[in-house]
């Protein structure tokens, strides 16, 4: 039960209180950034929404596997429609995510535009690979037949996240160590910090994953609220990023009068 239900169990309790940060991430965003463009308010709000019905999803077959299905060990095999629909919403949530940080890191960085085309389409690859997989699960009322057709895809997916944050993140620390620039010094913080993560994640799913394993569930279910949270620290990051330049300028004038 420990590595089942427990798994799972786990993943949705830390998945619900990081959807209570986001919440408050996103109400300090609009609170702070009223000026912002349109379609970043407009991104932010989407990902809460995404956010809120991934949360609802989850929970739901948190309390079919816990209380629908209490006393069925049968239960265990099956695979609920709200769990089909968390593949695709936490697919839509890490790709927005990361076309975020791909946009901005390729504003940044200048004569990548094969790099940043190549991120792209690794991107949409794996969104197709979200909903495919997501529409194959509803087909399939056992879990373990989803584990045993489409664990190749899982795996592809794991293999394609690490690699574009290693891919991105490489061409960030390129940039800022030949330029010896700090101006996106919290996007590079927050980059690596996917990289451990998602790493990690991969590493436990590869050790871990099996036909009567939740574990690998329940790290796919904090995932996407992990990459949310990363999102909007770095969106409101700006306010306290000003502030230290501002204090650093006050200072510089200050020794030089």
């Amino acid at each position: 039960m420990d590595s089942t239900i427990g798994a799972i169990e786990i993943g949705t309790l830390l998945s619900g209180v990081l959807f209570g940060l986001i919440t408050c991430q996103t109400y300090v965003y609009f609170k702070t950034y009223p000026r912002d463009a349109g379609f970043t308010k407009g991104l932010v709000a989407a990902l809460w929404v995404v956010e809120l019905v991934h949360t609802a999803c989850i929970f739901d077959a948190l309390y079919m596997y816990t209380v629908r299905g209490y006393g069925d060990p049968a239960s265990l095999i099956r695979f609920p429609l709200a769990l089909d629909a968390t593949i695709i919403l936490h697919g839509a949530t890490v790709i927005i995510v990361q076309l975020f940080f791909t946009y901005r890191i390729s504003k940044f960085v200048q004569k990548t535009y094969y790099l940043f085309g190549t991120a792209v389409i690794i991107l949409l690859v794996r969104f197709v690979a979200f909903v495919v997989s997501g529409v194959a699960a509803t087909k399939m009322t056992a879990l373990i037949n989803f584990m045993q057709s489409w664990k190749s895809l899982i795996l592809f997916d794991l293999i394609s996240c690490a690699a574009t944050d290693v891919m991105m993140t490489a061409i960030l620390v390129y940039q800022l160590a030949s330029r010896r620039s700090n101006v996106y010094k919290s996007t590079l913080a927050i980059m690596d910090k996917l990289i451990m993560i998602t790493t990690i994640a991969m590493m436990v799913c590869f050790l871990t994953m099996g036909e009567k394993n939740f574990i690998w569930i329940g790290i796919l279910l904090v995932q996407p609220k992990i990459f949310s949270n990363a999102l909007l620290a770095n969106l409101n990051s700006r306010s306290s990023l000003r502030e230290v330049r501002s204090d650093v300028l006050e200072m510089t004038v200050a020794l030089y009068y």
